[in-house]
């Protein structure tokens, strides 16, 4: 048995609100606050992928978008069995970067097992990744980071814009200590997509998911 949640842990993570309801002033002044375009994603410890039932909005331009979103997502969610709605999570939509994915698994021999890879629609595509037990610092995670195949993809491919590597690898490596630091209340984290911005402007967490053991809390706190 396992409980779902989401939760920044050791990575940066892009300004966010979460609202049981965005029929109110308040939430569309929050909209507004954030700044547009928006990304909108439906609140629901029952359901890990979103996107493939269609619980995530792109590109929302204005607070009336943001509430038809929330309409449809929630009217879609009802119609799922067993899954509780606990609101929707507005965040900027960032533009630029490249998508990568970090994550750590309890192998019941070795113990914790740190995967990098390309994140997003790439991941089940390209199967690219590398896999090291932890701990694993700033400097072996860039390593790892270059031993990707799609590694031409942050370091400037056919033109475009030098990714973050180093802001990728120091996130990489908080997300590992902050999975050590956890103990036995998790059982697997990933970050799927960690987009890598440009050169000098960092990486961020734009999804996560957190499994934890039967006997953990249904809340994950955040590890800076």
């Amino acid at each position: 048995m396992s409980t779902t949640a989401s939760c920044t842990i050791g990575t940066p993570k892009a300004a966010s609100a979460s609202f049981a309801s965005v029929s109110d002033s308040a939430a569309r002044a929050a909209a507004d606050r954030i700044g547009y375009p928006l990304v909108a994603k439906l609140v629901s410890p029952d359901v890990a992928h979103k996107t493939e039932h269609g619980l995530i909005r792109l590109g929302l331009k204005n607070a009336d978008a943001v509430a038809t979103a929330y309409d449809e997502m929630v009217a879609k969610a009802r119609l799922m069995a067993g899954v509780r709605i606990e609101g929707v999570t507005l965040e900027p939509m960032l533009q630029g970067g490249v998508e990568i994915l970090a994550g750590v698994t309890r192998d019941p021999v070795f113990g914790w097992m740190l995967t990098v890879g390309l994140g997003g629609v790439w991941t089940e595509l390209m199967k690219d990744a590398c896999h090291r037990l932890l701990p694993v610092d700033a400097v072996g995670a860039e390593a790892m980071l270059r031993s990707l195949k799609g590694f031409k993809l942050l370091d400037g491919y056919r033109g475009a814009p030098r990714a973050d590597v180093a802001a990728a690898a120091q996130a990489v490596a908080a997300l590992g200590n902050a999975v050590l630091a956890g103990g036995d209340r998790l059982r697997e984290v990933e970050i799927n997509p960690l987009l890598v911005m440009p050169e000098g402007t960092g990486a961020v967490a734009v999804d996560a998911l957190v499994l934890l053991t039967e006997h953990a809390d249904a809340k994950v706190e955040e590890a800076a």
